[in-house]
Formats: C-alpha cells, structure tokens, sequence
C-alpha cells in the first residue's frame, strides 16, 4: 500500500503539528523582542536584560502550554480517530455479512422462480390439451 494510505491508517501526525505550532510562536516571539527597541521603547542595559528574560520565559511558558494543549488535542484525536476506525470495520464486516447471506438468498429466489415457470409451462400446455379436447 503508498505511503499516504499508511498514513490515513495511522491517524494525524501529531509531532510535526506541534513542531510547527512551536517554530510559527518562536519566530513571533523573537520579531516582538527585536521589534520593541525599533519603537522606541528606549530601556537601560539591565532593564533590557530584566525584560528580556522576563520576555523568554513568557515564550517559553507559552510554548509549554501550547505543547501540552497539541499533546492533549492529539490524545483526543487519536481517540477519536481509533473510534471511528472500528465503527468503520465494525460495518464493513456487518455489511459483507448482510450481503453474503442476500446473495444466497437471491440466488434461493432465482431457482424457485425457474422452478415456477417450468411448472407453469407444462400446466399451460396439459391447459390447452384440456381445451382442446372439451371443444371436440
């Protein structure tokens, strides 16, 4: 099977999410600190320092919330997704099921109408001999 067929298997990929969700925050926060002096925002050296770890634990809060959230959304997910999965299976298999047996049954229905007809056909032809002979 291709590699996209695995993945749908699988579930979402997760990891590259979180990946991505950290390097988009990361490359915010480093434009909102580089942007602040651009402004004017005109601070001492030891200010500057204060703020800037005060600024980087922020992110890196932030960024461990974010993680913890996508880890907490990929659970749910991945729940979900494996509910789905067997709901999904669960039918397939009760529908060949269903069809197998109304497959038999069908062709059960097919013979009998044959059956049937062939019978009709000779109480035609024992009809018409009756008629012909009645109309003697």
């Amino acid at each position: 099977s291709s590699r996209s067929e695995q993945s749908l298997h699988r579930g979402p990929h997760i990891p590259s999410l979180v990946a991505m969700q950290i390097r988009r925050l990361a490359a915010s926060a480093v434009f909102l600190c580089s942007a602040l002096p651009a402004h004017g925002y005109a601070m001492s050296a030891s200010s500057q320092q204060r703020e800037g770890g005060r600024t980087i634990t922020e992110v890196v809060k932030l960024l461990q919330n974010m993680i913890d959230k996508s880890k907490a959304d990929g659970d749910t997910e991945r729940e979900l997704y494996a509910k789905y999965k067997c709901y999904c299976d669960t039918s397939e298999a009760e529908k060949k099921a269903e069809i197998e047996k109304l497959s038999e049954e069908i062709a059960m229905l097919e013979a009998k109408i044959e059956e049937l007809q062939a019978s009709t056909g000779g109480l035609s032809k024992e009809v018409a001999k009756l008629d012909k002979v009645l109309l003697r």
